[in-house]
């Protein structure tokens, strides 16, 4: 398989990895799926608090069937951030 599948093939993941994330952030935030994008921040935009997000990724680890390490949680800010973190554990 060469680089460049790689990266598309990434990419897609990532894509998918998104959409289920802002499905399930949209049933527990006031936001449509349209208004979630890759910058919106978990807790400024969405308005969550510290404990919310902590639902919200022990929802997504149990969608995912993945545990995310402390230290990669610590990194999350934003949409995009957890998708990254999601995908990457999905490798």
């Amino acid at each position: 398989m060469g680089k460049s599948s790689e990266n598309e093939e990434l990419e897609i993941a990532k894509q998918e990895v998104f959409r289920k994330i802002a499905c399930i952030l949209a049933e527990k935030t006031p936001f449509t799926l349209d208004q979630i994008k890759p910058e919106t921040m978990l807790m400024e935009d969405a308005d969550m608090n510290s404990l919310e997000v902590l639902l919200l990724i022990a929802e997504l680890e149990d969608t995912f069937g993945i545990r995310l390490p402390d230290e990669e949680l610590m990194k999350i800010v934003t949409m995009a951030d957890l998708t990254e973190v999601i995908t990457k554990q999905l490798k």
